[in-house]
């Protein structure tokens, strides 16, 4: 379970609820991962969680065709999956995502959102499942390899939560619950 603090899975319940998108903003190793799974774990939604690194490519996203002994077949990216499958998806470090990565990102954001499958023949269009749910983190723009977002793609996200460490009292819950009382006590972590 996630131990909450500043309030982060009551803002990210609000967005489940009302099926907003959510961008997580926030040092490494404030939770925003972790508050993301614990959503899912309690709606008993599926997760997945893309790290989007500066080499991940639209069609990991999107769908490619491939070459298979009798012909070629669509393959759905993982977005796509999502999409249609009603699970929540985490895009990690968004702000390390390749432009073209980012256009795709915008179009699923937009009100009506759908995917428009271009290299397929049928040019088929994905809409969201109901259940398809929208989360995106970041750390701070000052980190190597980040950037600043776009005002386009930052307002589409109309819920911004702002993840920062717990309170040392907190931070000693989380060890304690994740690594035993017995650490949580230690020296180092007080």
């Amino acid at each position: 379970d996630f131990i909450d603090h500043d309030g982060i899975m009551h803002a990210m319940a609000i967005g489940f609820r009302d099926n907003m998108p959510v961008l997580l903003i926030g040092e490494t190793g404030t939770g925003k991962t972790s508050a993301v799974r614990n959503i899912c774990e309690k709606t008993n939604n599926g997760f997945r969680r893309v790290n989007l690194n500066g080499g991940t490519t639209a069609d990991e996203l999107v769908g490619k065709i491939l070459l298979n002994e009798k012909g070629t077949i669509w393959v759905d990216g993982i977005l796509t999956e999502a999409m249609r499958n009603g699970e929540t998806i985490l895009f990690d470090e968004i702000n390390a995502a390749l432009p073209e990565v980012l256009f795709v990102l915008q179009s699923v954001l937009d009100d009506d959102g759908y995917l428009l499958l271009t290299e397929k023949d049928d040019k088929e269009i994905v809409r969201k499942h109901p259940d398809f749910r929208f989360f995106a983190s970041c750390n701070p723009s000052s980190y190597a390899g980040t950037k600043e977002l776009n005002r386009a793609l930052l307002s589409r996200f109309p819920i911004c939560i702002d993840a920062s460490y717990p309170s040392a009292k907190i931070e000693r819950e989380i060890i304690a619950k994740h690594l035993g009382k017995s650490v949580a006590e230690l020296e180092l972590t007080t």
